[in-house]
């Protein structure tokens, strides 16, 4: 098993669903079990508003995702719900959460060989579909509140409540710090 979540850039996903079946044409070719679950942004509902950061980019990937829709391999899609999962920020490390809910629906696409179809079927059951699905929402479901709530609660007791509240401080610091570089650089470059 493979997982793929490429950077999301339309060219870039469109070489690497390129790659994926050619992996998988070989894999039946040769009755090697091969299985990729590729997880990316939902290209299903396209309606983007003024303010979506990503309606060009949605466009654009949408040949790359239907391209996997209808594809022999799909074994199953999961379209998780914006607001209803979530992911490890990579800026944590700078921030007091670790956690993220997602703002867009995202896809978890399972492409496989014919062999790893048949093997997992038998070695989980005729329900092994239903099992994957609950797996794939439980490990993407939103980490965010319960953390939220675990802080707050740290916040109220009598020893860590200045810690925490100067840690919140000091990362919105740097996070203006970091918005007025962004705008200098960018001034610079025009």
């Amino acid at each position: 098993w493979y997982e793929c979540n490429p950077p999301f850039s339309p060219g870039l996903m469109e070489q690497m669903v390129t790659r994926l079946l050619q992996h998988l044409s070989e894999a039946d070719d040769k009755g090697r079990a091969v299985s990729f679950v590729i997880i990316v942004p939902a290209c299903e509902s396209m309606s983007s508003t003024k303010d979506d950061a990503v309606p060009a980019a949605r466009r654009f990937a949408s040949r790359s995702f239907r391209s996997m829709l209808e594809s022999k391999y799909k074994t199953q899609h999961i379209l998780l719900a914006s607001g209803e999962h979530g992911y490890v920020e990579g800026a944590q490390h700078l921030r007091p959460t670790r956690f993220k809910t997602s703002r867009y629906d995202t896809s978890v696409i399972l492409l496989q060989s014919r062999k790893a179809r048949r093997d997992v079927e038998k070695a989980c059951g005729s329900n092994w579909k239903g099992k994957f699905e609950a797996g794939m929402r439980a490990a993407f479901g939103s980490g965010h509140e319960n953390e939220s709530i675990e802080r707050k609660d740290e916040a109220y007791l009598p020893n860590n409540r200045k810690e925490v509240e100067k840690e919140e401080e000091d990362t919105q610091a740097e996070d203006k710090k970091r918005q007025k570089s962004r705008k200098k650089k960018h001034r610079r470059k025009k």
